[in-house]
């Protein structure tokens, strides 16, 4: 190529006015339009988009009692009239249809999951278009009502419990993304427990950049708090250990942050800085806010021995600390797995009698509503 033919390619990219900022940017609207490409291959929502919903009769039931509230749904104690069965009905608020199609494909793909509540029923208002999912009842608390003075044989079952539906769920390629107290049902007298609420869960595509509105504040893995969109079945396992030092410790939350970037500071200030840098160095796309940098670098881990107490020191031993150390690890590669977890020390002496169901009969007195009139209110 001669001189001449090198000025006139030159003028020709002169002329398009594209400085090296322009080519740059180009360059990265053409990487942006083969990220979105891939991130669309990887999409989790072909496992659900064209799953057909089988729907019951919604007259078959009547709500009693509400009994909880979500962002997406009210919850109410119930029963089938025809049969008489004991159930839980979650009425759900708009939503799209993706994600009603996602939380019931989950729960029948996962109806063989050890300790998850079973989706007996789906039912929908011909008129206003809203869904009730129907789930078996049992007499039973939330983990977070029956912390305070729990005995560390219970608490150690319990926990065993959790990990044994994370560890099929998760082997199964879903994530929960919303582990917390208020999502673990137990019966105190039987010792079933029931993972609830998989509104939040999802199909694991490794890869895909995920949605980081997800898991309660409090439990919220370090990977959702550094903008790490690529994140995996380990942030089930973080709000795990989040759940586990609350009880242990026994506290109402370990880490309160009053928003998202206090939280940060919060596990920082226990935890220490270190492995956040390690985090950052490791993960790409991952960063701390400007905001809580300065805050954080001061921080050094702190001994968990600065948490125990009268109060809680019957909780704590050599296995607990060990187990929890596993579950707060910064870096989700190194983080235990639920399968590795089952096999800890600390469930040594587990053993589990049969998993199934066991349905509450109690009478409740409470007035009686029709669906309908529940949904109208």
């Amino acid at each position: 190529m001669n001189r001449d033919n090198k000025v006139n390619i030159l003028g020709i990219f002169s002329n398009l006015h594209l400085n090296n900022q322009n080519i740059q940017n180009l360059n990265k609207s053409f990487d942006s339009e083969e990220k979105r490409e891939q991130q669309k291959k990887l999409d989790p929502s072909k496992n659900y988009s064209n799953f057909q919903i089988k729907k019951g009769d919604m007259d078959d039931y009547e709500v009693e009692t509400k009994i909880g509230r979500g962002h997406y749904s009210e919850v109410f104690e119930g029963q089938n009239i025809l049969t008489k069965q004991r159930v839980i009905i979650k009425i759900l608020k708009p939503i799209k249809i993706l994600k009603i199609q996602r939380e019931i494909k989950i729960l029948t793909y996962l109806k063989n999951c050890p300790n998850i509540v079973q989706l007996v029923d789906v039912v929908k208002d011909k008129e206003s278009q809203i869904y009730c999912l129907i789930y078996g009842s049992t007499q039973s608390y939330e983990m977070k009502r029956i912390s305070y003075k729990i005995k560390d044989s219970d608490l150690r079952l319990y926990m065993y419990k959790i990990l044994k539906c994370l560890e099929y769920t998760h082997s199964h390629g879903i994530m929960h993304r919303d582990i917390k107290p208020g999502n673990v049902v137990i019966n105190t007298l039987t010792k079933e427990l029931r993972v609830i609420d998989w509104g939040l869960a999802e199909f694991y595509s490794k890869g895909f950049e995920y949605n980081l509105r997800v898991s309660s504040r409090f439990y919220k893995a370090p990977e959702l708090l550094l903008h790490y969109k690529k994140y995996d079945y380990s942030i089930d396992m973080w709000s795990l250990g989040c759940l586990f030092a609350a009880v242990i410790f026994q506290k109402d939350y370990f880490f309160k942050g009053d928003d998202l970037n206090d939280q940060i500071i919060k596990i920082v200030s226990v935890l220490g800085y270190d492995g956040i840098e390690e985090f950052t160095d490791e993960y790409e796309d991952s960063y701390v806010d400007r905001k809580v940098i300065g805050v954080i670098k001061k921080f050094h881990r702190k001994n968990w021995n600065e948490f125990i107490n009268d109060k809680n020191k019957y909780l704590i031993n050599d296995d607990a600390i060990d187990l929890l150390n596993k579950l707060l690890e910064y870096c989700p590669d190194k983080r235990i797995t639920a399968k590795e977890a089952l096999k800890h020390p600390y469930f040594k002496n587990i053993v589990l009698d049969d998993d199934s169901n066991v349905n509450g009969n109690d009478d409740c007195n409470s007035k009686v509503f029709n669906i309908k009139t529940i949904k109208d209110n």
